[in-house]
């Protein structure tokens, strides 16, 4: 088929002066001999949080038809920031000169950007001349206008008319949502400009008080409702999480992941992302942005977490993943603090044809023509014409099968069809994708050899092809998408699928497609993201180990080890549960506080948990009510997790109240889960293992079995806390009985049987020196002088000086159960011997334990395999096996009997030559040690222990996680507890003479060391650590 011959094969290009086809290619690096320009690849750099300096509250953002992105946020007249790349700003001045007759003062707050019909509409914030809060409109030709306001609020009557949101549905019509706190989000229908409210459409609700901030996709034939809630704006207490509900209906119900309607006064909500500990802190108020390659970013403002009292709300973004048919950060890890991929804003190829060398070099026509138009006096800039008959070009970059090809598209003067081309292998196979404007479609044409195969859907009624829209095409696979919207902030006016023939999969080349005076702007082609489809684990919680004495069933009387602040005497024990009215009074108020029930915590990472009967009802006008656990220093400075009344609202609340230094006193919640009538609480309890930080994790749940878990809040090192209940907030109109069925505190057994010399809980070291002594090093951490680091005085030295010429590998656990680590040398003599802790300041005086005939043992460790608390003895021998000796209990702190007497299991082959080190320590915080190999090859291997789910079975049967070809540099390896949070820490000595302690990361879910905590330098002499 000739050039000329297609118009015969396309379903209507009615026009005589033909249609023009550009290709861009996809396989051929330098085709026609045409070198390619110098590209910008996906992923090539990085960013970091916030991502522009300073006061960014409320933000929304648009990529202009100019091909820039602009963002908009809170603040008097309202401040316009643009960006290339979205890494440097330039302050582009503000929206308004002067503000409009009928608002009240300069109060402007939380702006939302659309593009609407060839201009910019921006809905706002503002209090009217009669003192109260209602929604502005105003509209401009470009983003940084001249914007004209439209004379007149655009709601005027609603509740709480702040927070609005625009949003396009696929029929064309425009609507606004708006709401906060407490009259709930609802939806408003708009004229077709956006700048007017429908007055035959009464508002709808679609969520309750509960919630703030909307904003609206439609994706995948469903509407994403995405809200904020709890505190914004507390400083160091800010709590605010982003929340999305579902629905296949624009106007709802919209529900959460359990089916939980969000307009019910124990409204459901899943959340996207809350407070994770790390440093951003209150992320929330977001908007949505799409890159080149197709990858979602939530748009956001953050504080700080070290500078939050200054209450600064910085710009942020972060990965938006769609898991499972929902949309969550990053996996669900939250925001991020460390640097990120950045976000494609270049495509492979890029044109905004404002240069005409750079496109020629670009788009090589092989027949009909192209031209630059200058931008001047145009919302594009520069832009793309096509003329001529039976035009086609072709573009030489290498790119991938899997691509997403965008650009902007209209159809002008005669021309009726305008878009985009796809899979182009030759005349007889390519795929186009076109705006019809006769027959006002989406048109997806396929042709094979030659036949083409044409779907379409329709475009809204109101839809004028004559102005700017974004045609993407995603193409995946077999799968292709192609998709219509005003300026791509996800609400698409068409979408449109196709699975592609055998013959046009991971073919061809893209381009542009239309006919005459067809126009085109911001082209892009990217490499298609990489979809995230698993979620993140959530961290583990410490449960596996009631501590009674910690805890009360409230069975006949309050137990031992309570305490009262303001002792409330209607407390008491019934019938087995603490039975307590609320009091009057709250502790986050300036006075008139309320009792409050405390005892002390264990030491290190802990759990405390009760079950809570609270009937306070649904639907009625009930405020504050509240019962549930504390985490308590003093009245300006505590936790607390409650089922609270708010309004009509029945939530779940982990509130943060803090005076640091004395200073301003902050009162913040953050929220999550939905209460009952009974509903289970804890506060999961963990201590940063670097910088000591105390990192306190709410989870609820309305069965006992299935959780729900809310956002951090950190205190800092060394805080000083108590732990309890309690239950206040009354009225005079209304006193709700708090029942706790039972308070309890949980620690993971924790095995602290490896390495400890000291008995002081902390992992010690003990190496060989250059002048052949043996040393330990006892444990610093907690020392100030030390300034974190866990080893810089020797403890202990020993006399003799031929440990270097006489041992090959030593270990030291706790054989005997007193708490004190034993030293087990392997000699070069075959034997093994064992010293027994004195508990003195010179631990190891004589030999308690020798036992011959261990010549054929090359490395030796200990830890407790099967959880008794006695360290068992791992070895590698000379044929290859790993043998494990379990710990007989004869060894006590009193007894002499053997700590081993058998061979308990052996791997037979694998453990011979190539190994660097062996360490056996609890390294997945459940409190049975696992093992650690490091090999020659640079590969460390974790076989995490199977005796909790298999005892008495081989614990060490396969590796749980392995990485390879970064540990080539280690002579030894150690592990034990050098923090003190409950999970061993590795040591490594390198060939480069370092020492490197890697503090246990035990939160996530790959390995658990990557990054040293600690590096020692000087020690080439130091031969074996144990």
């Amino acid at each position: 088929m000739r050039h000329a011959e297609l118009k015969s094969g396309l379903m209507r290009w009615r026009k005589a002066a033909g249609y023009f086809m550009l290709v861009v290619f996809m396989i051929s690096l330098n085709f026609f001999g045409v070198t390619a320009p110098t590209l910008t690849f996906a992923h090539s750099s990085t960013y970091t949080n916030p991502i522009r300096p300073g006061d960014f509250a409320d933000p929304t953002i648009i990529k202009g038809k100019d091909g820039y992105w602009y963002a908009y946020a809170t603040g008097d007249r309202f401040q316009i920031s643009r960006s290339e790349d979205l890494q440097t700003w330039t302050n582009m001045g503000t929206v308004f000169a002067s503000k409009p007759a009928w608002a009240s003062g300069y109060s402007f707050w939380a702006p939302d950007i659309r593009y609407i019909d060839g201009q910019y509409v921006l809905y706002y914030s503002v209090i009217n001349s009669s003192g109260v809060s209602a929604i502005g409109a105003a509209s401009a030709p470009s983003p940084t206008g001249p914007w004209t306001d439209r004379g007149s609020a655009l709601l005027t009557v609603g509740a709480t008319l702040i927070d609005p949101a625009g949003f396009t549905d696929t029929d064309g019509t425009n609507y606004v949502l708006y709401g906060s706190y407490p009259g709930g989000v609802w939806i408003q229908k708009l004229n077709s400009s956006g700048l007017s409210a429908d007055p035959a459409f009464s508002p709808v609700k679609i969520a309750s008080g509960k919630y703030e901030g909307p904003y609206m996709v439609h994706r995948d034939g469903f509407y994403y409702l995405m809200l904020s809630s709890s505190s914004c704006c507390a400083g160091p207490s800010s709590g605010y999480v982003t929340y999305v509900g579902k629905s296949a209906s624009l106007l709802g119900s919209y529900v959460d992941r359990d089916g939980i309607p969000l307009v019910n006064s124990r409204s459901g909500g899943t959340i996207m992302m809350s407070n994770s500990g790390n440093s951003v802190l209150g992320g929330g108020h977001n908007a949505m942005l799409t890159d080149l390659s197709g990858q979602t970013y939530i748009v956001y403002h953050a504080l700080n977490r070290y500078t939050a009292a200054d209450t600064v709300r910085q710009l942020h973004i972060d990965r938006l993943d769609w898991i499972d048919g929902w949309p969550i950060v990053r996996e669900g890890r939250g925001a991020s603090a460390t640097p990120q991929p950045m976000p494609i804003v270049t495509g492979t190829v890029d044109d905004r044809f404002g240069d005409s060398v750079a496109t020629a070099n670009n788009f090589v026509a092989l027949q009909g023509s192209f031209s630059n138009i200058g931008g001047a006096g145009t919302d594009s800039g520069a832009f793309m014409r096509l003329t001529g008959p039976d035009t086609m070009a072709r573009v030489k970059v290498l790119s991938g099968s899997d691509v997403q090809v965008q650009a902007d598209v209209r159809t002008m003067g005669t021309a009726d069809v305008v878009g985009l081309l796809s899979n182009y292998v030759d005349e007889d196979h390519y795929v186009r994708i076109l705006l019809d404007a006769a027959t006002n479609e989406l048109q997806i044409e396929t042709v094979t050899n030659g036949i083409p195969t044409v779907t379409t859907t329709s475009l809204p009624s109101s839809f004028e092809p004559d102005k700017w829209h974004t045609l993407t095409v995603q193409v995946r696979g077999n799968h292709l998408k192609a998709e219509v919207t005003h300026a791509n902030l996800g609400d698409p006016l068409a979408v449109k699928t196709t699975t592609l023939p055998n013959a046009l999969v991971n073919q061809g080349v893209a381009g542009i497609a239309g006919d005459d005076l067809a126009e085109v702007d911001n082209f892009s082609l990217s490499t298609i993201f990489t979809a995230y489809t698993s979620l993140v684990s959530d961290p583990p919680i410490v449960s596996n180990n009631l501590l009674t004495a910690y805890s009360d069933e409230f069975t006949g009387s309050l137990g031992a080890g309570w305490s009262w602040i303001r002792n409330d005497p209607n407390a008491s024990v019934q019938s087995g549960s603490l039975a307590w009215p609320t009091q009057s009074g709250d502790l986050a108020a300036a006075s008139g506080k309320p009792g409050v029930l405390l005892r002390s915590p264990p030491k290190g990472n802990y759990m405390i948990e009760t079950k809570l009967n609270f009937n306070v009802g649904i639907n009625t006008i009930r405020d504050f009510e509240q019962a549930g656990l504390i985490v308590y220093t003093n009245d300006n400075n505590h936790l607390r997790l409650v089922h609270s009344t708010a309004n009509t609202l029945r939530l779940l609340e982990f509130w943060k109240v803090t005076q640091e230094g004395g200073g301003t006193r902050w009162a913040g919640a953050t929220n999550f889960g939905v209460p009952a009538d009974t509903t289970w609480l804890r506060i999961n309890v963990t201590i940063d293992p670097v910088t000591g930080e105390q990192h306190y994790r709410p989870s609820s749940s309305t069965d006992g079995v299935n959780w729900k878990t809310g956002g951090v809040w950190v205190l800092p090192a060394n805080t000083s806390a108590q732990i309890g209940l309690v239950s206040h907030g009354r009225t005079n109109a209304t006193q709700a009985t708090a029942k706790f069925e039972y308070f309890r505190v949980f620690q993971n057994k924790i095995d602290r049987t490896e390495g400890d010399v000291t008995g002081d809980k902390y992992g010690d070291l003990t190496t060989i020196d250059a002048d052949g002594r043996l040393s330990i090093y006892a444990n610093g951490f907690l020392e100030p002088a030390h300034n974190g680091y866990p080893f810089v005085n020797k403890y202990w030295t020993s006399l003799g000086t031929s440990w270097g010429a006489d041992t090959t590998a030593i270990t030291t656990a706790d054989l005997t159960g007193d708490g004190k680590a034993e030293l087990l040398a392997l000699g070069t003599d075959g034997h093994l011997r064992i010293w027994k802790n004195t508990g003195s300041t010179t631990p190891w005086t004589f030999v308690t334990w020798d036992y011959v005939n261990w010549s054929d043992a090359i490395r030796i460790a200990a830890g407790d395999v099967n959880g008794d608390g006695l360290a068992d003895l791992v070895s590698t021998h000379t044929d290859g096996s790993l043998r494990i000796h379990v710990n007989t209990g004869n060894a006590s702190a009193s007894g002499t009997g053997l700590p081993f007497n058998m061979l308990t299991w052996s791997v037979p082959s694998g453990y011979s030559s190539g190994i660097t080190g062996i360490a056996v320590a609890d390294t997945t915080g459940d409190g049975y040690a696992d093992l650690l190999v490091a090999r020659s090859d640079g590969t460390l291997t974790e076989y995490a222990n199977q005796w909790p789910s298999a005892p008495n079975q081989l614990p060490f049967a396969a590796a749980s996680w392995s990485v390879s070809g970064e540990w080539d540099d280690i002579s030894d390896i150690s592990a034990s507890d050098v923090n003190g949070d409950g999970w061993a820490d590795l040591m490594a000595l390198t060939t480069m003479g370092q020492l490197q302690i890697y503090a246990n990361k035990k939160f996530y879910t790959d390995a658990p060391f990557d990054t040293a905590t600690w590096i020692y330098y000087n020690w080439s002499g130091v031969s074996v650590i144990g």
